[in-house]
């Protein structure tokens, strides 16, 4: 109940703020100024939600056949992350390991020969450290954060 009070409150203070805005820019420079600030501000809100939204999906994934699955695939094999089931499989030349999110002791974003990969470190895994090539250093960052959030079971 407190939070849905919250809520309402966090409602009730946005659209006075709202009306706050309208009003004091109408007041100085009329009507469709007044009406281009709510605009703008509702613009700009929206922009910031759908980049949060881009933004949480890039790293939690998003739900295909129920399943909360992130997938990276290329040349060298494929990487599948389930975050409900908390595991993984990797295929990589020719091997192919499934693996729990407990079992993720590092991840590093790294650049080495002007090429970018992530560098993945398992306990009980054998070999224990692999290499992941990546086509960028945005996709190695991410890549890194998803499997640091998974070794810590918050992905």
């Amino acid at each position: 109940m407190p939070i849905i009070l919250l809520g309402l409150a966090l409602l009730g203070a946005f659209i006075y703020g709202v009306v706050l805005l309208y009003t004091k820019i109408a007041a100085d420079f009329g009507a469709l100024a007044g009406t281009a600030a709510v605009l703008a501000l509702l613009a700009a809100l929206t922009a910031l939600g759908v980049r949060w939204l881009r933004g949480y999906r890039a790293i939690h994934g998003k739900r295909v056949n129920g399943e909360r699955v992130l997938t990276l695939t290329g040349e060298w094999g494929s990487l599948k992350l389930d975050a409900e089931r908390k595991n993984g499989v990797l295929e990589m030349h020719g091997q192919r390991i499934v693996l729990i999110f407990a079992d993720i002791a590092n991840a590093r974003a790294v650049a080495s020969g002007g090429k970018w990969q992530v560098d993945l470190t398992l306990h009980h895994h054998t070999p224990a450290d692999w290499t992941i090539p990546v086509p960028d250093s945005g996709t190695a960052g991410r890549w890194a954060k998803i499997f640091k959030l998974a070794a810590v079971q918050k992905l």
